[in-house]
């Protein structure tokens, strides 16, 4: 599965999605760790701008 996939499986806008992707993780100065990077998964998103509108 993509990541677009996985995005609307999980009842995510992709766009949004993968923009607070990069925009997260490119805060990161050092390698995130596993909870870090878990907390960016499409399935622990609460986030109301990466939900769908529609």
């Amino acid at each position: 599965m993509t990541m677009v996939e996985t995005a609307k499986a999980n009842g995510l806008n992709p766009r949004g999605y993968i923009e607070h992707l990069l925009q997260g993780l490119s805060q990161y100065r050092t390698t995130p760790t596993e909870e870090q990077l878990a907390a960016y998964l499409p399935w622990n998103q609460i986030e109301t701008t990466a939900k769908q509108t529609a």
